[in-house]
């Protein structure tokens, strides 16, 4: 495939210099002075400025007057901006220029009178040239004006090599000292930075050049691929810097390739627009994004939007400017931007309510409210008192039984979880042994008035405290109470009776009570663990039959 390229160049060669219409001495000598001022008049025509214009020209014709004065004369051909003095001493002093003045590099040669010639030269953005353009009424906006107009001029004409690669970069540098305020040493070492990129791209340009000529498509890109990176160098290099150099109109020592449309940036020979520029570094944690990110150049007066984005399951929490918080702001801007800034951004992920809820006789953990991150899980724990036991757990008023833990997995909206417990403690009553003295189960018999009888009640108990046992009777005359008392564990029998002479545990039966069946009544009481009174009853009957006046013994008593 046929391929054409074109090399679109930004050949302005700029810097400023020193003092305007002073004397010949103070400017080294009246063509020094004379070169910078004609170097510094084309910076103001370019920048459109006539009456800083005017004022170079009459610095001009005032030192070229002085030259010419006792004897001599001078003139000045404003359509070809050059002068012609003849000093008094017969020396002739003559300007060279082009363009009808616009010339961006001026000469002057000397010839004495015995011949011997000599000459100085100044060019347009140079220390002194600014310097002379400055003292005569030019303002850094008209410098920039002027050096940005210049490079677009040439961006579509001639074509360059290592010379002219490094004189642009000594103008880039003396204009970017003069509007930024450089110090000489960050100048000079702005300038070889540069000329460095610079000359890279004229090597690589050269390559590209005979490449497309020998058809060799893939040593073309690779030549344009040196050429985009010695741009992104020079780049790098103006933002280290504190200014930018890229211009919306036009490519920066870009090429063309193919169709004749510019493809690419490549280069980093001129610049079309040097504006001072402050980084604003933006940063984000995990949980979403702010764009621009990193290190964002912003030219001066400019302003510089970011937008701020959480990821799926995240909330902005903060946005932090300059160490100020700004909230919880979608999007921040800095407005008139004249320094450099910093924005953080701080993401949460959304987060929800865990409530638990509990009664009395146990414990839900964690208790209370507990915030859980969206998509997070938490576990929790139903431990009873002592004393009781798990009734039942509600989540989301829901009954899950009486689980001892549950687990809130991938949480996504707010959650409750309630916990009821019941007191554990029980009682019982077993069996009931009433006995005579002997042993003699009185279920199954009779026993006489006047003799004893001895009680063995088994009573279980567990989770409780005063668990007693009472039993009531009446053998006719009238009602009557005996706390038995727990002689074993679960083992409850009547507490020894002083009116027996042997100190035995029994209740006598009244020798007037009469024959008949009687009820014992064994009432079991108890309080468990929530305070509450727990009661078992159960009963027992003996019968009665005669009086123990109708035996010559009394071994029942």
């Amino acid at each position: 495939m046929k391929k054409t390229k074109y090399l679109a160049v930004l050949c302005a060669v700029i810097c400023l210099i020193t003092a305007l219409s002073v004397s010949a001495s103070a400017a080294g000598s009246v063509t020094d002075q004379m070169a910078a001022n004609s170097a510094a008049w084309h910076i103001a025509n370019a920048a459109g400025d006539t009456k800083t214009c005017e004022a170079l020209h009459a610095a001009n014709a005032t030192l070229a007057n002085q030259a010419a004065s006792g004897g001599g004369s001078a003139s000045y051909n404003s359509s070809s901006g050059t002068w012609n003095i003849t000093t008094s001493s017969g020396s002739n002093i003559s300007s060279s220029g082009s363009s009808g003045g616009k010339s961006s590099s001026i000469s002057y040669t000397t010839t004495t009178s015995s011949g011997q010639v000599s000459s100085s030269n100044n060019s347009s953005y140079t220390d002194s040239s600014i310097s002379a353009y400055k003292s005569s009424g030019g303002t850094n906006t008209g410098l920039q004006t002027a050096y940005n107009n210049d490079a677009e001029r040439v961006s579509s004409t001639g074509d360059y090599g290592g010379v002219v690669a490094t004189s642009s970069a000594a103008s880039e540098a003396a204009v970017a000292k003069a509007l930024l305020g450089l110090t000489d040493a960050q100048a000079q070492q702005l300038q070889k930075e540069l000329e460095s990129s610079k000359n890279t791209y004229v090597t690589a340009k050269a390559e590209y050049d005979d490449a497309v000529k020998s058809g060799n498509t893939a040593a073309a890109d690779a030549a344009k691929a040196k050429m985009d990176a010695a741009h992104d160098n020079a780049q790098t290099t103006r933002d280290n810097y504190g200014y930018t150099g890229d211009s919306t109109n036009y490519t920066d020592g870009g090429y063309y390739y193919g169709d004749g449309k510019p493809t690419s940036d490549g280069g980093g020979f001129y610049v079309s627009d040097i504006t001072q520029s402050y980084k604003i570094t933006a940063t984000a944690n995990e949980g979403g994004t702010i764009s621009p990110s990193g290190t964002v150049s912003v030219k001066k007066n400019n302003s510089q939007t970011f937008a701020i984005a959480p990821s799926t399951r995240y909330k902005i929490k903060s946005v932090t400017v300059d160490g100020a918080d700004k909230g919880a702001v979608a999007s921040y801007t800095f407005s008139n931007v004249t320094t450099t800034h910093t924005i953080s951004v701080t993401f949460e992920k959304f987060t929800y309510s865990i409530t638990a809820f509990t009664s009395t006789g146990g414990s839900v953990s964690p208790s209370g409210v507990t915030t859980v991150a969206y998509g997070a899980s938490k576990t929790y724990t139903i431990t009873p008192s002592s004393g009781y036991d798990i009734e039942s757990v509600t989540i989301d008023g829901v009954s899950r039984g009486a689980i001892s833990s549950y687990t809130f997995s991938n949480v996504t909206g707010p959650h409750t979880i309630s916990a009821t417990f019941k007191a554990n403690g029980k009682i019982s009553i077993g069996g009931v042994g009433i006995t005579d003295a002997l042993g003699a189960d009185l279920y199954s018999g009779t026993i006489k008035s006047g003799y004893g009888i001895f009680a063995n009640v088994s009573g279980s108990h567990s989770g409780v405290t005063n668990a007693t046992i009472i039993m009531s009777y009446n053998f006719g005359q009238g009602n009557k109470t005996v706390t038995l008392q727990e002689t074993s564990s679960g083992t409850f029998s009547f507490p020894k009776n002083s009116e027996s002479p042997t100190n035995k545990r029994c209740v006598y039966i009244p020798v007037e009570t009469k024959d008949g069946t009687y009820t014992l009544t064994l009432t079991f009481t108890a309080k468990n663990a929530a305070g509450e009174t727990l009661t078992e009853t159960k009963t027992a009957t003996i019968t009665v039959r005669g009086t123990m006046y109708e035996d010559d013994f009394t071994g029942n008593s």
